[in-house]
């Protein structure tokens, strides 16, 4: 993580430059990981790739928290009418295999690494939503939420400093392990093609176009 946030500043060798005449190189004091195919250093396409999938990790969990959180804590709040209707959204799209659903949305709207984002969060907002209306059904008959109401207290009060305080725990520690799901799912579409575009490295790319390579 510290290598590829400082990438810029440590002095690593273009990831997008290669040597023609050192194509597949063995690892050395120039090259620590070798090149791939077009001379290209691996370590360097590594790091910068590393980028890519950490940046898509942290924006697309950031939207299945944002988005599934607040939706589930609506629906679980409030119950009724709108849990029936938010809960029906999300286990329909429940149905659809997680990773088909990303390939599509990516298919439909172009590969890039906002694209990308968009669609993995997309699929994470479920899950979110599911976590936080179990918890908000929980907490929303506790004696604390029952007091804010009885002393008059707003409903945005209560949502967002009686239940969202008690939601957090259970969504972070969530969400921290969606953040190893959401770099394979990246290295996926990657794979596929469905990531940023070449010559910009991403793990899934290399692995795709060094597969014939790979021992």
């Amino acid at each position: 993580v510290a290598l590829a946030v400082l990438a810029n500043q440590i002095g690593l060798q273009s990831p997008e430059d290669g040597d023609l005449l050192a194509p597949l190189s063995l690892p050395s004091a120039e090259h620590w990981l070798g090149t791939d195919s077009l001379g290209r250093d691996t370590f360097a396409r590594l790091i910068y790739g590393a980028r890519v999938s950490l940046s898509v990790a942290i924006g697309s969990v950031t939207i299945g928290l944002s988005i599934g959180g607040a939706l589930g804590l609506f629906a679980g709040y409030f119950g009724t009418w709108a849990d029936r209707l938010i809960m029906g959204i999300m286990t329909v799209l429940l149905c659809f295999p997680g990773i088909i659903l990303a390939i599509a949305l990516v298919a439909s709207l172009g590969p890039s690494v906002t694209n990308v984002t968009l669609a993995i969060g997309v699929i994470f907002i479920p899950a979110f939503s599911r976590i936080a209306r179990a918890n908000t059904l929980s907490l929303r008959s506790r004696e604390f939420v029952l007091a804010a109401q009885s002393l008059g207290a707003r409903l945005p009060r209560i949502l967002t400093r009686e239940i969202l305080p008690n939601l957090v725990p259970a969504l972070i520690s969530y969400a921290v392990v969606m953040l190893g799901v959401a770099i394979l799912a990246e290295a996926a579409l990657g794979f596929l093609g469905l990531s940023v575009r070449p010559p910009q490295p991403s793990w899934g790319g290399m692995i795709a176009a060094e597969r014939a390579n790979l021992v």
